[in-house]
Parts: structure tokens; C-alpha cells; sequence
């Protein structure tokens, strides 16, 4: 009975153990996830995504911004006109935050635009209400 009763603390122990090590080994990978490095790794993956869909729809010129100018007014992605790109690929967007900054950094005459999305999810575009009836006025008038 006491050989029973030794097995069974010892298994208990090695198993605390290793779940213990499992734990520690998640909770560094969270934390290097959230780690500025990630966080900018996370975001230049994110820009050249946005760079890419809109080669496919016809901006031909579209890349990121960053690595080219290097200016913390640049936008994100250059190459669609007349928009100032700030792109945000965040679990948690503050939205008014990342449109205070892309009106701050466009330039005269660029509507400040920011494309946005979560993990596993479509990206998505917020502008003021009233650029964007400028901009559908424009199709409207096309057509």
C-alpha cells in the first residue's frame, strides 16, 4: 500500500512539474508576443498585406511607406492617390487615436484613411463620414 501511495506522489509531482514547465514556457511566448518586437513585425506583415491587395486591385505602385522614406509622416502604404494610408493590425485598435494620427500626417489634399484588422479577420477602412461623400460623390459622377 505505501509503494501505491509513493507512486502516486511522485506521479503527482512529475506531472505538477511539467505542467508547471508547459505554463512558464506559454507565459514567455506570450510575453514575447507582446514585446515591441512582435508588435512591429506584426505591423510591417500588416502593411505589406495592405500593399499587396491593392497591387491586385490595380495600384500598381503600392508598397510601404516606412522602409522608403523613413519619415514618421510617411503613410503606411504609398501608391493609392490622394489617401494617406495608416494601417493597424491590432487585437485592440483605438480608433480615434489612429485617425488623430493619419490626419496629423497627411499631407494637403490627402484624405487620412485608416485600414484596420484584427487577427483572422477582413481588413476594414475608417474615414470621416464627410471624405467619404466626397469620394462617393466622385464614383457617383463617373458612372
Amino acid at each position: 500500500m505505501l509503494i501505491i501511495v509513493s507512486c502516486l506522489i511522485i506521479f503527482c509531482l512529475i506531472t505538477s512539474l511539467a505542467c508547471c514547465k508547459v505554463s512558464s514556457e506559454c507565459s514567455r511566448i506570450e510575453e514575447e508576443k507582446l514585446s515591441g518586437k512582435y508588435s512591429r513585425n506584426k505591423g510591417k506583415v500588416g502593411e505589406r498585406e495592405v500593399a499587396s491587395i491593392s497591387r491586385e486591385h490595380g495600384f500598381t505602385d503600392s508598397r510601404r511607406g516606412q522602409q522608403y522614406h523613413g519619415g514618421g509622416d510617411s503613410p503606411d502604404v504609398l501608391g493609392i492617390p490622394g489617401l494617406h494610408l495608416e494601417v493597424k493590425r491590432v487585437e485592440k485598435l483605438n480608433l480615434k487615436n489612429a485617425m488623430a494620427q493619419s490626419s496629423k500626417d497627411a499631407a494637403e489634399g490627402e484624405i487620412p484613411v485608416v485600414v484596420h484588422r484584427k487577427s483572422r479577420e477582413p481588413w476594414y477602412i475608417t474615414l470621416d463620414f464627410e471624405s467619404f461623400l466626397d469620394l462617393y460623390a466622385k464614383i457617383v459622377k463617373i458612372q
